[in-house]
């Protein structure tokens, strides 16, 4: 269904109301953000009497100064009538659930995200790529943009002498961080942009520490540091609700503070000082994925959350 028009990165799609009220199904499972699509599942909904199940993906923010108010109308009004019809609502993770305003007293079930742990695997080889740059290697995957917290993954490796971090990914803000890394880590920091999906558990394989330096709620998840547990390989995290119920401290990795570039440089030291710490770390976080993660586990979760909204519909 094509959006009529795209505002704020937001598609709006009045068609798919029209859709999902001749559509024959059981249950609408909708995802917010975007949060337009999933109000519009509501409205259909509440007309078909189908089963609705939401998953709130994480709280919305608006870097502008109107940004607040925008997404507090929004909150009060389509996004409250939204979470109403929902049978069920799930969150990705138990601190969302605890701290994000919007679902409380709504039930929220926690199920994280899986990750395709064939795909990413302690087997996959990064050599090639380990040879076209010099090790260590610091690694972050995903889009650069502001909550993510690349500036201060950058200016980092002002404290971590010889190490090259490779980002992968692209965004709106590569070339401000371009900028930044020429004046902190000539050399140093290469932007390796957007790589085929084929390709990209070669990379987690390549590296030495994974690192996401997220510093806002739209973190909610963290997807990536799943990607580069199920490869075996150590993480750094921020202390970011969400990302920090897939990381425990000094088990599966470090959680470093946000905003903070000279504490993720001495959590990146610590690492590539101790070699076997980050082999047992690595080993840890494949285990955790492979009890907790698996596409299998998530999906009978979610399916038992359908069973429960067709139940009680």
């Amino acid at each position: 269904v094509p959006p009529l028009v795209t505002v704020l990165r937001t598609p709006i799609i009045p068609e798919l109301k029209k859709e999902l009220v001749t559509w024959d199904g059981d249950v609408v499972h909708a995802h917010s953000p975007p949060p337009l699509s999933s109000y519009y599942a509501a409205k259909a909904c509440a007309v078909t009497k189908k089963s609705f199940v939401l998953t709130h993906h994480c709280d919305l923010e608006i870097p502008s100064p109107l940004g607040p108010v925008i997404v507090g109308l929004y909150e009060h009004t389509l996004g409250r009538y939204t979470l109403s019809r929902a049978d069920r609502v799930i969150v990705t993770s138990h601190s969302y659930a605890a701290t994000s305003k919007v679902v409380w007293g709504r039930g929220a079930c926690p199920i994280p995200n899986p990750v395709a742990i064939d795909r990413f695997a302690p087997s996959v080889s990064g050599r090639k790529i380990r040879r076209r740059y010099r090790p260590p290697l610091i690694l972050f995957v995903g889009r650069l943009v502001y909550q993510k917290g690349l500036e201060y993954l950058i200016r980092s490796a002002e404290h971590v002498p010889d190490a090259t971090y490779l980002i992968v990914g692209d965004g709106p803000m590569r070339k401000e961080l371009e900028a930044i890394a020429r004046h902190i880590a000539p050399g140093r920091i290469v932007f390796a942009g957007r790589v085929p999906d084929k390709d990209l558990p070669r990379y987690y394989g390549a590296c030495d520490i994974f690192i996401l330096p997220s510093i806002s709620r739209l973190e909610a998840f963290g997807i990536v540091v799943l990607e580069a547990m199920a490869s075996g390989k150590p993480v750094i995290a921020t202390d970011v609700p969400g990302v920090r119920d897939v990381v425990i401290d000094n088990v599966d990795g470090l959680i470093a503070e946000p905003l903070n570039a000279k504490d993720l440089a001495e959590h990146i030291n610590r690492l590539l000082a101790d070699p076997t710490l980050r082999k047992r770390m690595g080993q840890a976080g494949r285990a955790k994925v492979l009890a907790s993660y698996t596409p299998k586990i998530v999906a009978q979760r979610v399916e038992g959350v359908y069973e429960e909204a067709i139940a009680q519909r």
